[in-house]
Parts: C-alpha cells; sequence; structure tokens
C-alpha cells in the first residue's frame, strides 16, 4: 500500500509540475489529499 501512495503523490506531482494538472499549489495539495486518503481505506 505505501508504494501505491508514493507512486501516486509523486506521479501526480510531477504532472502538475508539467502543467499536465491544472491549478495551484493549494489545490493540487487538497485533491492529492483526498486521494491518498481513498487509498488508504481502499482493500488491499
Amino acid at each position: 500500500m505505501a508504494a501505491a501512495v508514493a507512486g501516486t503523490f509523486s506521479g501526480v506531482l510531477a504532472d502538475w509540475l508539467h502543467g499536465l494538472v491544472p491549478g495551484d499549489a493549494d489545490e493540487l495539495s487538497r485533491r492529492v489529499w483526498r486521494l491518498l486518503l481513498a487509498l488508504h481505506r481502499a482493500e488491499p
């Protein structure tokens, strides 16, 4: 599960840095936080 969380965070951050994910840093952090919480709640 930790690898999925780390991979998701890294991938979204890289896409945002390359302009592929819209929004400012605050919006991105809110969206990613919800995504990471959902991953943690998912069954392995």
